[in-house]
């Protein structure tokens, strides 16, 4: 089954093979998140069959407002919105292509059943024409998130044996009698008199002015639940509560009013085509005005149910954004609506959508497909948010006093420095098969480290965007002189566009990159001299070179509005005009291969990693 989803955070990503024991590995791979099933979300959706994208066409042409609010991570903003004509408001802005829809998907299939490619097709088209969007009915958007319940005292008495005062509880949310969400403490064993100050954090986000049932239950070493008390509760203001008509059990519940995080995510995809839109002349990701699927809180049966801890887009039409909500059980990971993670999943669709088949997700290709999407998206962030941004990615949703997920500045110090698997968080390399570098073989170690070798690209374009000198892991000395984010920024969409193949590996991609930098300024120019500077700064070149690009592989001429092309037999040629759109692609034949394009017209024709401009008479 094909590999059709793109990672921001891989749930069962580990730190270099060389850093890290099979057993944190194995320790890792039990995250409990999917409701503790670890399964890859990225081998789920097989669809060889095309699936046109499902416009929710009640949604079109309706009249767009502006609202400020208070969204979760970038403070208070200006979104544009639709206004039903009760006067609710929709998270939905088709002039930007921005569809932020409900994240449960109804369906009858499960994640057991053994589906067609046609099925799972289908069935993804289906949910997206029939979510629900993002909508409150009095703009504020806000809502109420149970935080902690605590049992602060228990004492045995004639109503309680001695054993149930073992520490042992559990803390159950219902509504309307259907279980939502649960959670257990775990005690020593031993017998007391009271129970010890318990506290449960509960992260679980509460419908307004909706009636909940709070249960605590006590399990028992031997399996046994007791119902110790159950109460009712209304969603509707902000505080910390004591439980209710209480002789048992004296405790209480917090509740807490914040943003809500789908505003984020309207954002800064909104925001994000609009970086697209003004810096690289595109309309929406696949430059045809493709809507932007956002899912908040993802939860479909055939992608294995609910997931929490990660973001993820889907690389195959129809191409779709899928949001994670965060750790339930733990203060490790917050809901993942942070701008420099959605646009990082952004980046992912424009690879997928470039017209040269995107990049597989294994192997190098694979960590350098994760380096784009985080190069474009500090790009993005960069652009919309100025002085704001950074070269961190997911430093908001991080916890537990580790500060980001990924650093392009300095890689081994992303995370910290420090191997957390809760946080899906790990120091990657900043050389070429130096530390923390992962067998890009060992499929089954994060895909051959996708999430953990995209290091090294990410610091070459740190350096070759804000410059630097060191010495590598290859203990050789580098210095790089920066050529600016509008410059590196310009590159790497050429590079996307123009030079990306499904398998490229580092090798390849400093190729193409010195190439891109030719086509941009020229062979003599300093940016060119600077991309190659930076290969050797990242250990990918083995000298500091300035001559890089590999010599002409083939030759071309013009005749009576045809080109002609001697190249390699089984060899792809690219025919491109002086705007960089793609006009033909062909593979070659034996001997000649003619191609015919408009009479008194300049092309560029491109075959492996050599260029050629032709004028043709």
């Amino acid at each position: 089954m094909r590999k059709t989803i793109s990672f921001v955070l891989a749930l069962f990503m580990v730190a270099g093979i060389s850093a890290q024991t099979s057993a944190q590995y194995d320790e890792l791979i039990q995250v409990r998140s999917n409701n503790g099933k670890a399964k890859e979300l990225n081998t789920c959706l097989s669809a060889s069959v095309p699936v046109q994208y499902v416009l929710p066409e009640e949604y079109e042409g309706k009249t767009i407002v502006e609202r400020e609010v208070d969204t979760y991570y970038s403070g208070k903003k200006t979104l544009r919105m639709q206004q039903a004509e009760d006067g609710t408001y929709i998270l939905v802005d088709p002039e930007r292509c921005t569809y932020t829809l409900e994240g449960l998907a109804k369906s009858d299939l499960t994640r057991y059943d053994v589906v067609s490619d046609e099925t799972l097709a289908a069935h993804t088209a289906s949910f997206i024409k029939n979510a629900k969007p993002k909508m409150d009915a009095d703009g504020d958007w806000d809502f109420f998130e149970l935080k902690q319940v605590g049992v602060l005292g228990f004492e045995a008495n004639d109503s309680v044996d001695l054993d149930t005062c073992r520490m042992n509880y559990i803390f159950w949310l219902e509504k309307d009698g259907k279980w939502l969400f649960s959670n257990q403490t775990y005690g020593d064993g031993s017998l007391v008199d009271t129970v010890p100050p318990v506290e449960m954090l509960i992260n679980y986000h509460l419908d307004r002015d909706s009636t909940y049932t709070l249960k605590v239950l006590h399990r028992t070493y031997g399996g046994k639940e007791t119902e110790l008390y159950s109460f009712d509760f209304t969603a509707s203001e902000s505080g910390r509560f004591q439980f209710p008509d209480s002789n048992l059990i004296d405790g209480y519940y917090e509740i807490s009013r914040v943003p809500n995080h789908a505003l984020d995510v309207h954002y800064v995809m909104n925001m994000t085509n609009v970086y697209y839109k003004e810096v690289h002349g595109r309309n929406s990701f696949d430059n045809a005005g493709a809507p932007v699927y956002a899912f908040v809180d993802f939860n479909d049966p055939v992608w294995y149910g609910e997931w929490t801890n990660n973001a993820a887009a889907s690389s195959i039409p129809p191409y779709f954004v899928a949001v994670g909500c965060g750790s339930k059980w733990t203060k490790d990971l917050t809901n993942f609506g942070s701008f420099d993670l959605l646009a990082h999943e952004y980046a992912h669709l424009v690879v997928a959508a470039n017209g040269r088949g995107g990049l597989e997700a294994t192997g190098e290709s694979g960590a350098l497909n994760e380096a784009i999407a985080d190069c474009m998206s500090v790009a993005t962030d960069f652009y919309i948010n100025k002085d704001n941004a950074n070269w961190q990615i997911a430093d908001g949703v991080t916890g537990n006093g580790i500060p980001n997920m990924r650093d392009l500045s300095n890689p081994k110090m992303s995370s910290g420095g420090v191997f957390s698997p809760n946080t899906l968080s790990y120091p990657q390399p900043d050389t070429y098969g130096g530390e923390n570098w992962v067998d890009p073989k060992n499929q089954n170690y994060d895909n051959g480290g996708i999430h953990f070798n995209n290091g090294v690209f990410n610091y070459w374009f740190y350096l070759l965007t804000e410059g630097g000198s060191g010495i590598n892991d290859n203990e050789q000395s580098y210095e790089v002189e920066g050529i600016g984010m509008q410059k590196t920024e310009k590159l790497l969409m050429h590079i996307i566009l123009n030079y990306l193949t499904p398998r490229m590996n580092y090798a390849k991609m400093r190729i193409a990159s010195q190439s891109a930098a030719i086509d941009l300024w020229g062979e003599k120019s300093e940016e060119y001299a600077q991309v190659a500077n930076a290969w050797f700064a990242v250990g990918v070149a083995d000298k500091t070179p300035v001559d890089n690009v590999e010599t002409k592989t083939f030759n071309v001429y013009s005749a009576k509005g045809n080109i002609i092309v001697e190249a390699e037999e089984n060899e792809i040629i690219d025919v491109y005009n002086l705007l960089g759109q793609h006009l033909a692609s062909v593979e070659a034949q034996s001997g000649f291969t003619s191609i015919p394009v408009a009479n008194n017209s300049v092309v560029i024709v491109k075959v492996g990693k050599d260029t050629r401009k032709v004028v043709v008479k």
